[in-house]
């Protein structure tokens, strides 16, 4: 598993959504990863990613997009909606991104800032990206 946090700068936040899942996308085919599952709380995201259908929002649709480009690189991709309270890590990472000057990506071993976060999280065994 691995992760990054890293500034971002929108007006809408389905927009920084969007960009933190692409992000992590990015990250995961970086990693050479082929099954993955990507969580959001970003209800109106994942929807469109899921859906078969050109993304509606004006927003986030050459974001959408260019997600769904990025993740035929995968054999198995899964969006699943979970709820912020679940999504705390991600969250977590987010904190970290804003005090971060740039872009901090670990490939295995998360930050101390993280790691009990992680670890009461539950996160399953399959590679999950934290977005």
């Amino acid at each position: 598993m691995g992760g990054l946090a890293s500034p971002v700068r929108a007006s809408f936040v389905e927009v920084v959504e969007a960009l933190a899942i692409l992000a992590g996308v990015i990250l995961a085919v970086d990693m050479n990863l082929k099954a993955v599952q990507v969580q959001s709380d970003s209800q109106s995201v994942i929807s469109d990613l899921n859906s078969i259908a050109t993304c509606n929002n004006w927003r986030t649709n050459l974001i959408v997009e260019k997600i769904k480009w990025k993740s035929k690189f995968f054999y198995w991709v899964h969006w699943r909606w979970i709820s912020r309270e679940a999504n705390s890590a991600a969250h977590t990472a987010a904190q970290l991104g804003k005090q971060e000057l740039g872009v901090c990506i670990w490939s295995e071993t998360p930050p101390p800032s993280l790691t009990m976060v992680l670890r009461n999280g539950g996160l399953p065994c399959l590679h999950v990206v934290v977005i």
